[in-house]
Parts: C-alpha cells; sequence; structure tokens
C-alpha cells in the first residue's frame, strides 16, 4: 500500500484513485464515516474538470457536445442529461466517469432550460437522450434510473 499511497502515509488508509490520480484521505484526528468517505469520493468526481459538459442552448449541443468528438474519426455520441437539478447528480458524474472512455461525450441542461428541452420533445424531467452523429439519430432512455441499467444502455449504444 505505501508504494501506491506515498511515504509517510499511515496505514491502513483510504484513498481516492481518479483517472490514475491518488488522493489520500489524511485526517489524524477522525475516523471517517461510510457517508463521509462516500461524500469525499463523490466531491473528487465532480471535480474532475470536462467529465460533464454544462449546455445551454442548441448552439452549445453543437460546438460542446458534437463538435467534441472524443476519438479522431469516430462518430460522435453525446450522451445529454436534461434535469431540473441545479448541480450534476452523482449517479450521472459516476456514469460519465466509468465510461469515459468508451467514445461518449456527456452533457448536461440544468435547472429546467425549457426551451432547450422542446427541442428534444422534453415532457418531464429527468430525460437522457443520446445524439449520434450530427443529431443525425437521436435515443431517448426509457428505462430505470439506477447504475446498472444505465450502463447497460451505454454499452449497447457503444456497439
Amino acid at each position: 500500500c505505501q508504494s501506491k499511497l506515498g511515504k509517510g502515509v499511515k496505514v491502513p488508509a483510504f484513498a481516492t484513485v481518479l483517472n490514475g490520480r491518488v488522493s489520500v484521505v489524511d485526517d489524524d484526528e477522525t475516523r471517517w464515516s461510510a457517508k463521509q468517505l462516500h461524500d469525499h469520493t463523490t466531491d473528487a468526481l465532480l471535480a474532475i474538470e470536462g467529465l460533464v459538459i454544462n449546455v445551454n442552448s442548441a448552439q452549445h449541443i453543437e460546438t460542446r457536445l458534437l463538435g467534441s468528438s472524443p476519438s479522431p474519426g469516430q462518430t460522435t455520441v453525446a450522451i445529454l442529461l436534461f434535469t431540473d437539478k441545479y448541480e450534476t447528480s452523482p449517479l450521472y458524474a459516476s456514469l460519465a466517469y466509468r465510461h469515459r472512455q468508451d467514445g461518449f461525450v456527456f452533457g448536461e441542461s440544468r435547472a429546467k432550460n425549457l426551451q432547450l428541452g422542446k427541442e428534444y420533445g422534453l415532457k418531464k424531467y429527468p430525460l437522457l437522450v443520446a445524439l449520434i452523429g450530427d443529431q443525425e439519430k437521436v435515443v431517448r432512455y426509457d428505462g430505470a434510473l439506477d447504475s446498472e441499467s444505465l450502463s447497460n444502455w451505454l454499452d449497447g449504444l457503444a456497439k
């Protein structure tokens, strides 16, 4: 453990590993509860720059999502979440992190962006869609909102 965590770190210890970077939870005076560890990890995940891109208009979809193909020469598949929340949900952030190397670009339209929602036939929140290519194909997700179901949907889109 010490070879991964670094010298001087007392073991046992907790750490997060995101994008290959180890961040040790190092508060000697506090025994962290499971909730505190979860919150620490969630905060670290949400702090990853560019993991989920905020979009507020059709132009943002074109430039920020569809204009940023993760792999040159590959068709862009943008996953767009319409939400009435003001912050990225931990579930969506973890989904984006888990599938970050599968050729997807993740975006979200927050806080009831009604005009953009109208363009995609939004009737209720949340709405998750996949925009394939230059929006030539739009696939709506209509399954359960849990990690396994969402990952299975993304795995199907990746094929």
